[in-house]
């Protein structure tokens, strides 16, 4: 019975490792996507078109990118607040479980504390000071993720251009 446990309780400190792991790979995900946001609306586009003509298949990327910012713009929202959100839950039912009802109140101070610094200034404030090496390393991945997310960002916008209207309307 001793033994059982023993593995019971490393079964559990294993997931709990496994989590906080996955915990940090959404805060650096996140860090990614607000990084290439700015990256790509502070990039020089005739340095990448220049780079797109010499035959750079990244500032091709890139530049097919930053002729579609409204789109590439949402996508990365859209992703970054799903990566947010979903790390800040699962950060809530880890401290929630280990403390109680304040891990709620922790677990929102730290999760605030970690997103704001490692997932946005310090990504943004890189990526401002080097937005054509951001922009060139990202440009693939965040073209697919638009790819990908076109349906609903297309919703988005859709919802978006009727609230906007109603309101201007009225």
């Amino acid at each position: 019975k001793i033994k059982n446990l023993t593995l019971q309780t490393l079964y559990m400190e294993f997931m709990d490792l496994l989590l906080l792991l996955f915990i940090v790979f959404l805060i650096v995900i996140s860090g990614i996507m607000s990084g290439s946001e700015t990256a790509l609306t502070a990039v020089s586009k005739p340095r990448i078109v220049s780079k797109a003509n010499q035959g750079s298949k990244r500032a091709t990327y890139v530049k097919n990118l930053i002729n579609n910012k409204e789109n590439i713009i949402s996508s990365l929202l859209l992703s970054n607040n799903l990566v947010n959100i979903l790390a800040s839950s699962l950060a809530t039912v880890f401290l929630y479980d280990l403390f109680g009802v304040p891990g709620i109140l922790y677990a929102t101070i730290l999760m605030t504390t970690l997103i704001v610094i490692f997932a946005e200034v310090l990504p943004k404030i890189y990526s401002i000071n080097r937005p054509t090496r951001t922009a060139l390393f990202i440009a693939p991945v965040i073209y697919y993720l638009n790819k990908f997310l076109y349906p609903l960002i297309y919703l988005i916008k859709l919802v978006t251009k009727i609230f906007l209207k109603n309101i201007i309307i009225k």
